[in-house]
């Protein structure tokens, strides 16, 4: 019968055990008697009422014993066509362990390319591979195929003597008889296999996509789901009735009457539903739920009667959508106000040089100096209202290095205990050890006076503010729910025991211009420029309140691996540094700043060059003498101010650079953010810079 794959069964030594089926009768030759035969094909006919793996064991029991057979098998052929796998085994009539051996060198194969095959003796001699054959001690073999319903051979039934048979015409006939019934149990059984298989791929794949099932009785107003759907909104199966109107009662209000609506419409007029929605678990948070299905049965008028389809739970892709629409929303707000606080910035320059030159024309105690004293403090104020806006668009120019935020926090607790007052208790608790980041430490402290002065307001009957600050490492969901990459940060958190905010105010808490305090008690560009500073540092500021609980602002910041450098104090600057006579090639295409810019170089010593665009730059280094410094401005059509110094520098090595802009559009990199002055700014402040770039390297 060929090698096992396994151990071959024993053969019992002796006479039957108690219970087991006796051989039936034979007559001289070995051979049952008719009438034996006939016993015994009447009582597999009534063995055979069964069905499952009893059916075969009775099968080759009664075959046995109807033929006179010391070994019965029935088997089924594997996938690749080389194996078979016993479905039931008799020896000596008693049942054996199945096996599974190979099809090569045996008399099964040739039963299995679709013939009744008989062997009256000399089989072990016709297959010398066959090792079973030798074991059982068999002579004689006969087998017939078991058929599917298309006829090709999916098993075989096959009986083995141990001495020759002279005729198998009777043993033949009835396998022939009974492998018809048989071939129709294995194609039955398989196919019931193959359907639990389905069954359960479908199960695996509903699990593994986060999937709930459900088949919806329109006529009944019920639904069969699954347990998960219950589970999904946090109760257990029996605690939750799979009705429409109890899902239709625990929908959202917002969006009950588009889900009836969408429901409706889509089963009238299509086989598929697609609806998404809100429903309240049993906690009485919302789970955002999207439900696919499709309409399996019509009645005659075409309306839908049954409906199959699945749930899946895509509350987490909703929250990640919101978000992706806040930072979109976030960024078109920062490209608006960096460009507003560009032409700000540069009637700002104007407005701040102008007041300083007619002050330089009076005279001391001249009555006009009062209002012009009013014009230079409006106008610092409103350079002030244009930095933060370029905070929250992440484009005000910064000087960041390596700090110690603890160090940093507990620099700043003096400056807050003076802001706040002594209503409200102030408690400063960083970790003792933190790693460093990389930030502008002037923009970070501005960052905690905003979140301060924002907490301050909601107290006004006093309170507690606390800064506290640990080191976190986020792993990838929870990176993911912050929009970072994962890694290690600080995280700072900033809490006060205020009102809180209403969920629709919590929303816009970062945008500009937006405020819920009185007219002309907020810019509402505090909390704003503070999330852009924390951006352009490569982190995230989020905020969580709720009305009556205070709120929490949490900064989360990127670890730095480099070490904070020692303090030291900045050397002291010159106002008003003069000029020696140096030419100054001035670049700037609006026409104010640049007439105020020229007179303010040429009244401090300067030679100045001015040019209102790259082109007329370009033209005048080419046809001028000596320049000892371009100074230009960052932002201009056609040509921008990085590329206009690579241009000039090209033909006149060494010339030296001193950028200017309301905003650099993230145009400047490297050794260039060293030498740039921000708009606005004074006519003296303009000459320090210019003085500070010819004194220094190129």
């Amino acid at each position: 019968m060929g090698a096992p794959i396994g151990e071959p069964p024993s053969r019992p030594a002796g006479p039957p055990a108690a219970g087991e089926a006796d051989r039936g009768a034979t007559g001289p030759s070995g051979s049952p008697d008719a009438e034996a035969v006939r016993a015994a094909v009447a009582a597999a006919a009534r063995g055979l009422s069964v069905t499952g793996e009893a059916f075969f064991r009775n099968l080759v029991l009664h075959l046995a014993q109807a033929i006179g057979a010391d070994y019965v098998v029935a088997g089924e052929l594997l996938p690749g066509d080389s194996q078979v796998r016993s479905l039931a085994f008799c020896l000596d009539g008693a049942l054996q362990e199945n096996v599974t051996y190979g099809l090569a060198g045996t008399p099964c194969a040739g039963v299995l390319s679709g013939r009744t095959c008989a062997w009256n003796g000399g089989v072990q001699e016709a297959f010398p591979a066959d090792a079973m054959l030798g074991d059982l001690g068999a002579h004689a073999y006969v087998g017939t195929p078991l058929r599917d319903t298309a006829g090709k051979p999916v098993g075989l039934l096959a009986a083995l003597f141990r001495r020759p048979q002279p005729d198998f015409a009777t043993a033949s006939a009835l396998l022939e008889i009974f492998a018809a019934r048989a071939g129709a149990e294995l194609q039955r059984q398989q196919h019931e296999r193959e359907s639990v298989a389905a069954r359960e791929r479908l199960a695996l794949a509903l699990w593994s996509s986060d999937l709930t099932f459900w088949d919806w009785d329109l006529r009944a107003g019920r639904a069969v789901v699954d347990d998960r759907w219950a589970r999904m909104l946090g109760f257990e199966p029996d605690e939750l009735q799979p009705d429409w109107s109890v899902l239709v009662g625990r929908a959202h209000p917002e969006d009950r009457e588009h889900l009836l609506r969408t429901t409706r419409e889509q089963l009238a007029h299509g086989p598929h539903l697609d609806v998404t929605y809100r429903l309240q678990a049993k906690d009485g948070s919302w789970v955002w739920v999207r439900s696919r299905a499709k309409v399996v049965e019509r009645d005659a008028r075409g309306e839908p009667l049954r409906v199959v389809g699945t749930n899946r739970d895509v509350t987490a892709e909703k929250r990640l959508e919101e978000q992706l629409l806040h930072s979109q929303k976030m960024e078109a707000v920062g490209q608006l106000a960096g460009g507003v606080a560009h032409d700000f910035n540069n009637l700002l320059t104007s407005i701040l040089s102008a007041a300083e030159f007619a002050a330089e024309s009076l005279p001391a105690g001249a009555p006009a100096l009062e209002d012009i004293a009013i014009v230079r403090e409006a106008g610092q104020r409103a350079a002030q209202l244009t930095r933060q806006l370029l905070a929250f668009a992440r484009r005000q120019p910064l000087e960041p290095q390596v700090v110690d935020l603890r160090a940093s926090l507990v620099a700043t607790e003096k400056l807050l205990r003076r802001m706040l007052g002594e209503d409200v208790e102030l408690v400063v608790w960083p970790d003792a050890e933190l790693w460093p980041v990389r930030l502008d430490p002037a923009q970070f402290q501005q960052v905690i006076v905003n979140l301060a002065v924002n907490a301050r307001a909601a107290m006004p009957g006093g309170g507690q503010l606390t800064v506290e600050a640990h080191d976190a490492t986020l792993d990838a969901a929870a990176a993911a729910a912050l929009d970072l990459a994962p890694g290690d940060y600080v995280h700072v958190l900033v809490t006060d025991t205020g009102h809180g905010m209403a969920p629709e105010v919590l929303e816009r808490v970062f945008e500009p211009f937006f405020t819920t305090r009185e007219p002309g008690k907020g810019t509402g560009l505090g909390l704003a420029s503070a999330y852009g500073t924390v951006a352009q540092a490569g982190g995230q500021l989020r905020a969580e309140s709720a009305p009556g609980v205070g709120s929490v602002f949490h900064i989360y910041l990127p670890r730095c691996h480099e070490t904070p450098p020692a303090a030291s104090a900045p050397p002291p600057a010159e106002p008003g540094a003069r000029g020696g006579g140096e030419t100054v090639l001035l670049v700037e295409d609006d026409p104010l700043v640049l007439q105020v810019n020229g007179r303010g170089l040429q009244a401090r010593g300067y030679r100045v060059l001015p040019c209102r665009d790259p082109e007329e730059a370009l033209a005048r280094a080419a046809e001028a003498g000596p320049i000892d410094l371009l100074v230009t401005d960052v932002v201009m059509p056609r040509l921008s101010g990085p590329d206009l110094a690579r241009r000039v520098g090209e033909a006149r090595r060494g010339l030296r650079v001193l950028f200017v802009s309301g905003y650099s559009g993230g145009r400047l990199a490297g050794s260039a953010r060293r030498r740039f002055l921000a708009k606005p700014f004074t006519p003296d402040e303009l000459a320090e810079r210019v003085r500070e770039a010819l004194d220094g390297p190129p």
